[in-house]
């Protein structure tokens, strides 16, 4: 009856109230539970789900946080308005046919009706399943936290007891299959489930036979094929059952045998393929080189023995990076990796070409060594090194943004294609998930509120590692304002952060100083804010009917310029982070036998002093000195006079000498066995002698 009540109360009410019972508001570690009756008995038939994901919660990502509270909110969703439809069109059904018709025509006439009515029910139902079922995957896929025991993994279930009043139907033997590591799934696998009967032979005794379920007496299908999670599911009757895993190239496998009840709803299975790895792709960088297997591999074999860049027949020295290490599932002890970059010491130019060998010993997860060497060169490209996109986007549901990407450098990405993933698509769309990228590297993109909510979309250059994501928010409330750039983010001297607000129509009021928006000393906003120091930004939102929002805080640091100093056949001095306008002095000092000519930009200054208001990148260049000719010795019996890299040396006895410009301006005097002087011509008065000196 008090299902009857909500859904005969609500079933002709506006969509946008119906949006609004649904609301929530994920971003804590635990799903919240119901307090009323009616719906503390919904969540009692889904509480297993409710579990698992609050197990999952305690280690969430923001975007997986968001994935779990919108499955269970949807999953609960499905589930009332199942039973809610369920009770109340039994009881329509009911009173339609337990009414007095007035003769059998009108009788018959009802009855026709109602069975119409069952078919159109029934069909919606099945919608309502498949729905479920859907967000019970989310809840399934999402990643398990890593300090979660493995003996719990090992029982595929755990110790589950029926719930719900006359919970005697059906459960779901479900879960995921994998290769190597758990976020590699497998699409594509034949899962056939087969359960355990007692039957007497014609003595009377009892007998066990293994039999292939027949899943069409309940509408499903056996076997089935794995979706491109690696997830399979049916819903079964009581009893022991067993799930056979195959796929081509793979070794069969088997499930233990599942008692239902209880629920076993996370049965997890490892698929195994005996074949030889081999480098599935490879992409050379100015800043290092990435290598991908076609299997994920042990981390032991994975190291410089194994994997060396070499330049002009050298072997170039570098690092290695495990991109997508991951644990074992069953034994976190075991780590298997099949993304590695490669990072040299000193970085490669486009113009270079690189040779990468990766040895033949690297070992796949089985153990399994590649078949050979792996030797190949290749060009050096620029790297696709950011997608830059607001990371929080708020908007009312109903309502659109423009959303600017920029991916840098651009002429790095032009032509590939920019993929927009929607996390969570119920709550917000946006209009177009393949884009390719034009010579500006700039994309305009619209985002749709569908739903009061959180979603999130996920922005990946195709063929790269480099992605982002941009947290949406979908609101129906005044809100409180948000920034362009993300609260806590270090930025650059004079970089304007922008505030906005998703409900239109409202004032926005802040301070700079970390005080209170709220009273006197507040400023309205009407342009965008210049970091000029270490700030924090305080702000809210006033629509014109005096609602306000929530203060919202913003903090900014000042990130430091970088003054990066090169040089061949030299030294350079004076390279680091400085703060804005920091005067530093810059030096460079050749090698013997070489000499200063300029810095790449031109400039001649040596020392040199410079104010830091940007990234500055500088070269020294230096040109071999060969031995000066021109140069005349005077030696007699009492003094010598040579010069020697750039030094003029005087053996006199240590007596006095001089020694003047071309102007004849006296410009050293005194008894040093040595003196160094700029470039120019001298001449060198010993005793009685003079002699010219070209340096």
């Amino acid at each position: 009856k008090e299902y009857k009540d909500l859904l005969l109360g609500n079933i002709n009410v506006e969509n946008k109230k119906m949006k609004k019972i649904f609301y929530y508001e994920p971003g804590s570690d635990c799903i919240s539970p119901s307090t009323d009756k009616l719906n503390q008995w919904r969540d009692m038939i889904i509480e297993d789900a409710i579990n698992m994901a609050n197990k999952k919660l305690k280690c969430a990502d923001e975007v997986t946080n968001i994935e779990l509270h919108s499955a269970v909110k949807n999953l609960r969703q499905a589930v009332g308005f199942s039973l809610g439809s369920f009770l109340a069109y039994s009881w329509n059904l009911t009173r339609t046919a337990s009414g007095k018709p007035e003769n059998t025509i009108d009788g018959l006439l009802q009855l026709k009706d109602v069975g119409e009515s069952a078919a159109s029910f029934g069909d919606g139902m099945q919608e309502l399943t498949e729905y479920g079922h859907e967000q019970l995957a989310i809840i399934m896929n999402a990643p398990n936290c890593s300090d979660e025991n493995d003996d719990d993994k090992k029982k595929k279930g755990g110790e589950h007891k029926p719930k719900g009043p006359g919970v005697e139907g059906i459960h779901d033997p479900s879960g995921f299959v994998y290769e190597g590591v758990p976020s590699n799934r497998l699409e594509g696998v034949m899962a056939s489930c087969y359960y355990k009967e007692e039957v007497e032979d014609m003595y009377g005794d009892k007998q066990e036979n293994i039999v292939l379920w027949d899943a069409e007496n309940y509408a499903q299908e056996n076997p089935l094929f794995t979706d491109k999670n690696g997830m399979y599911r049916w819903d079964v009757p009581q009893g022991l059952w067993q799930v056979k895993f195959e796929k081509e190239g793979y070794q069969t496998t088997y499930s233990e045998w599942l008692p239902v009840p209880p629920p076993q709803l996370e049965v997890n299975v490892e698929m195994v393929q005996n074949v030889h790895p081999e480098v599935a792709n490879v992409r050379a960088y100015e800043s290092g080189i990435e290598i991908d297997f076609s299997k994920y591999m042990t981390i032991q074999s994975i190291n410089v023995d194994n994997i060396v860049v070499s330049q002009n027949g050298e072997n170039v020295a570098g690092t290695l990076t495990l991109l997508n290490k991951e644990q074992a599932y069953l034994d976190s002890t075991i780590t298997y990796v099949s993304k590695v970059r490669f990072n040299p010491l000193t970085d490669f130019s486009t113009d270079d070409k690189v040779t990468l060998k990766v040895s033949k010993k690297v070992e796949s997860y089985v153990g399994m060594q590649m078949e050979s060497d792996y030797i190949q060169s290749f060009d050096v490209v620029k790297e696709v090194k950011s997608i830059e996109v607001d990371s929080l986007v708020i908007l009312s549901y109903d309502s659109s943004k423009e959303v600017e990407v920029e991916i840098l450098p651009a002429e790095a990405a032009e032509g590939k294609n920019l993929i927009i993933q929607s996390v969570s698509p119920t709550i917000s769309t946006i209009s177009r998930d393949t884009v390719k990228i034009d010579a500006d590297g700039k994309i305009s993109v619209t985002i749709f509120g569908e739903l009061p909510g959180n979603a999130a979309f996920n922005f990946a250059v195709e063929g790269t590692n480099i992605s982002a994501t941009t947290l949406v928010k979908v609101v129906d409330k005044v809100e409180e304002p948000y920034s362009s750039v993300a609260s806590g983010t270090a930025v650059y001297y004079g970089t304007k952060v922008s505030l906005y607000c998703s409900t239109e129509d409202v004032t926005i009021y802040y301070t700079l100083d970390g005080s209170c928006p709220c009273g006197d000393n507040a400023l309205v906003y009407d342009e965008p804010i210049v970091i000029d120091n270490a700030m924090t930004i305080k702000a809210f939102a006033v629509s014109a009917d005096g609602i306000e929002s929530e203060i919202v805080e913003f903090e900014y640091t000042l990130k430091p310029y970088v003054v990066t100093l090169t040089a061949e056949n030299g030294v350079v001095l004076g390279g680091g982070e400085y703060d804005y306008g920091t005067e530093i002095t810059i030096t460079a000092v050749a090698n013997a036998g070489y000499e200063f000519v300029k810095w790449s930009d031109d400039n001649t200054d040596n020392p040199r002093k410079l104010v830091v208001t940007q990234n500055i990148t500088l070269a020294a260049e230096f040109m071999f000195k060969e031995e000066q000719t021109n140069i005349e010795s005077v030696e007699d019996d009492k003094c010598v006079v040579y010069y020697e890299n750039g030094v003029i040396c005087v053996n006199n006895g240590g007596k006095e000498y001089y020694v003047y410009d071309a102007v004849g301006k006296l410009v050293y005097s005194g008894t040093k066995n040595s003196i160094v002087l700029p470039r120019g011509v001298y001449m060198i008065a010993v005793g009685g002698e003079v002699e010219k000196v070209v340096i």
